[in-house]
């Protein structure tokens, strides 16, 4: 029996179409594509999302460049709950954004 061809990451197929998924700094956005539609086709949607809503690239020495260095190490990786653990450090490094934004706001 022949297998389905793999599809990109964040394409999966959806009834007579694909449904479109990509999370960008935490939020997810999603679409939906007829079945005849070429997969660079959504995967350039994937891309543009990422451009128009993503915060860009990450600054050298930064609190987000250090947690994606930490999560990128082959020990924390391949622990049984490292996609929990990202989303708790995600939730934490917002929270800490906020929390300096409101300090600057109250320095001014």
């Amino acid at each position: 029996m022949a297998r389905k061809p793999q599809l990109p990451v964040g394409i999966k197929l959806r009834g007579r179409g694909y449904l479109v998924t990509v999370r960008v700094d935490g939020d997810l956005k999603h679409t939906s594509f007829a079945g005849d539609t070429p997969i660079p086709v959504m995967v350039k949607w994937r891309e543009d999302q990422r451009e128009q809503f993503g915060t860009g690239p990450v600054e050298h020495g930064s609190f987000t460049a250090d947690i994606l260095a930490y999560l990128a190490k082959p020990k924390i990786a391949a622990q049984r709950y490292a996609k929990q653990k990202a989303g708790h450090l995600a939730q934490a490094h917002q929270g800490a954004s906020a929390t300096q934004a409101e300090a600057d706001e109250q320095a001014t």
